[in-house]
């Protein structure tokens, strides 16, 4: 059967697509934020154009030239699709020219879910059918496993591992590779690193082994010895690997809420008497090595605020000792800083480390970022460009190094950043997200899809992290996820079609 030149050009675009798409995700994921960075300078521009926007473009216009080949008609989802275009692009001007180009980085929370689309039709079975090709992206996944330093990505790159095998034919081949993979596997790896990613991974595993277990034909009590296994691998993984220090952070509630309390409250006592300092300069991305001091100091009233700070650590915690003359001979910031440090040795004991402050950070940047948000209530969010800053912890001078550096700092939590600059249309877009995760959950048990349910596991590790971490805004990792999002939509729609099912519908 002969194939006519449009089937063939789309077939290329299709091709070239996935590939491009694939590149930059295994580049970003195993030069983690080293690789996002390369970028190009326009002399007309005041910000850079970087590897992921230049990558989104040229998909950009493959889609396009693929709609045009296939005459694509006009779908209901191409109107809401068209309306979010706009709504993304008129926050984007507006706040260019309010607040410069830091508006761009904050749209990118926006325009990187195009590479879901990108992903949803550019992905064909055949391109995963080629022999070799599959043997190559097996080795090369393997192979990321044992060079990334992420702990996230090595179990992200495993499981594509255990997708791309399923494709294999069935043969002797196909069986030393899945061995081979599945004997040399550093697992203890997946529980190391930071305490997200180290959360995410076991959501992820215990979704998978629950999921494979319950759609594998087997008798009941083969299961369950399956999910004991499971459960002490998960148990000697986590509570072996993970260092006690970081579990206590992850699950001591009661640290947590008790260390909150006191910080916020003498947090509220301090701000009565200080003023938010300006910021001398906004910058747009970090550079290495790169650091400005252009914060000023805290302001206003400062014999005012460390007399409300003394009185309230005399009142609250006596046993701590804190005087002012203790530390007479350092700046007020100073003072502010070993104040603290002190509370936490007293709330935390031993415990006071790194990790439990890193909590209280999220805890009071979160707080701000709500109170800011109920107190003026944007119907479609902040500004693009307006610089977020978060009273509490510029008090409490916790990761100073970038708010001093930057003028402003994230909200480490991808869902509430996007309710912030987004308002009701960022609370649909996370709805949609979740709805379509569900719908592909439902689908892959239903149809008993083994490479399903490993996706879905996939996505759900992402999708936890984003509590947590900036996962929708930071190329290395908003990338990945949102090409696989579209991949894995249109293999279980593909699937679903073949089955009688319909994926609207569920």
């Amino acid at each position: 059967m002969q194939i006519s030149r449009e089937e063939r050009l789309n077939t290329f675009i299709d091709t070239t697509g996935i590939t491009l798409i694939g590149i930059l995700s295994l580049a970003n994921s195993l030069f983690w934020s080293v690789f996002p960075k390369y970028s190009i300078k326009l002399p007309f521009l005041d910000f850079p154009i970087f590897i992921g926007e230049i990558i989104l473009f040229i998909c950009l216009i493959l889609l396009i030239v693929k709609w045009r080949l296939t005459r694509q008609k006009p779908m209901p989802w191409h109107s809401i699709g068209l309306l979010y275009i706009i709504f993304v692009l008129t926050k984007v001007f507006s706040g260019y020219i309010k607040w410069g180009p830091l508006a761009l980085r904050h749209s990118a929370l926006f325009y990187y879910p195009m590479f879901a689309l990108f992903g949803y039709c550019f992905f064909r079975k055949k391109y995963f059918e080629d022999k070799k090709r599959i043997v190559s992206l097996v080795l090369v996944l393997f192979g990321s496993v044992f060079i990334m330093s992420s702990t996230s990505t090595k179990l992200i790159c495993f499981i594509f591992a255990l997708v791309i095998l399923q494709v294999l034919p069935k043969g002797i081949f196909k069986h030393i590779l899945l061995l081979i993979v599945i004997i040399f596997t550093p697992y203890f790896k997946f529980f190391e690193y930071y305490r997200t990613m180290v959360l995410a991974n076991v959501v992820s595993i215990i979704f998978i082994c629950c999921g494979l277990i319950y759609i594998v034909p087997i008798k009941g009590k083969i299961k369950i010895r399956l999910l004991v296994v499971a459960g002490v691998f998960l148990f000697l993984g986590f509570f072996w690997i993970v260092p006690r220090s970081t579990i206590q952070t992850i699950f001591n509630l009661k640290q947590h809420i008790s260390l909150f309390k006191a910080e916020n409250q003498i947090i509220a006592d301090i701000s009565k008497n200080i003023a938010m300092p300006s910021i001398d300069k906004i910058r747009l991305y970090r550079k290495s090595n790169d650091f400005q001091q252009n914060y000023n100091s805290l302001s206003l009233n400062e014999k005012n605020a460390l007399a409300a700070l003394e009185k309230k650590t005399r009142d609250q915690h006596e046993r701590v000792g804190i005087y002012s003359e203790k530390y007479k001979d350092v700046s007020f910031v100073q003072k502010i800083t070993l104040y603290h440090k002190e509370i936490w040795k007293y709330h935390l004991g031993k415990d006071s480390s790194v990790s439990f402050v890193n909590n209280l950070f999220r805890f009071m940047v979160w707080k701000d970022l709500l109170q800011e948000l109920f107190e003026y209530k944007p119907l479609l969010g902040f500004d693009f460009g307006k610089p977020f800053r978060s009273k509490s912890i510029e008090i409490l001078d916790i990761a100073h190094g970038e708010w001093i550096r930057d003028g402003w700092i994230a909200a480490h939590n991808s869902y509430l950043e996007t309710i912030y600059r987004a308002g009701i249309a960022g609370v649909i877009l996370i709805g949609i997200l979740f709805m379509l995760l569900f719908r592909m959950i439902r689908i892959a048990m239903s149809l008993k899809l083994v490479n399903g349910i490993l996706l879905c596991g996939i996505l759900l590790n992402w999708i936890v992290s984003a509590n947590f971490s900036l996962t929708f805004e930071l190329p290395y990792l908003a990338i990945p996820f949102w090409s696989c999002l579209g991949m894995s939509l249109r293999y279980l729609k593909t699937s679903s079609t073949g089955h009688g099912v319909d994926l609207i519908k569920y």
